[in-house]
């Protein structure tokens, strides 16, 4: 297992993966009803690649996951995170948006899980970063949330409702 930050030579396996994710995420009754959540056109994967914000996880040299690790203001237009701003200053929590990197999306395939693979590419992500880290997990991905809390020893700040989803929103 190998874990390297990606390159835009490696834009096509990440469109690719992307697609993998959302197939894996959602039911194809949600997929017909449209849905909302971090998924990224080409630009936005290209910033990613320049922010040097995506990692990749390889296994005898195929990719086999990722994690997107990227400062909150790369995020911050998405209509998730705007009602994630507002929910937040609604509720009382306080978070340092200026210090602040989004952890996820973050997909494996199904022979990378349960090795230990998430807590390869959190270490290697988190060791690029400075200050806060949070993440959305979506409330019927179980084996996220245990991955999120036990690899990357982040909490349960609080669970929300954005555009229609539940989530919990951890931070490290």
């Amino acid at each position: 297992m190998q874990i390297r930050t990606a390159t835009l030579v490696d834009l096509t396996t990440i469109q690719a993966l992307e697609q993998q994710a959302t197939f894996d995420e959602f039911s194809a009754a949600e997929l017909q009803q449209g849905i909302s959540g971090d998924f990224f056109n080409e630009q936005q994967l290209k910033q990613l690649l320049q922010l040097q914000a995506i990692w990749l996880l390889e296994i005898d040299a195929k990719v086999q996951g990722y994690l997107i690790m990227a400062p909150f203001s790369f995020h911050q237009s998405a209509v998730l995170y705007r009602e994630l701003s507002r929910r937040c200053a609604t509720n009382d929590i306080v978070l340092n948006w200026a210090k602040l990197s989004v952890c996820g999306p973050v997909w494996l395939a199904p022979a990378a899980r349960g090795t230990g693979a998430f807590k390869l590419l959190y270490a290697a992500a988190r060791a690029k970063v400075a200050g806060q880290v949070m993440a959305l997990v979506a409330e019927h991905n179980e084996r996220s949330l245990k991955a999120h809390c036990q690899h990357a020893n982040m909490q349960i700040v609080d669970f929300m409702t954005l555009a229609g989803r539940d989530f919990y929103l951890l931070q490290d």
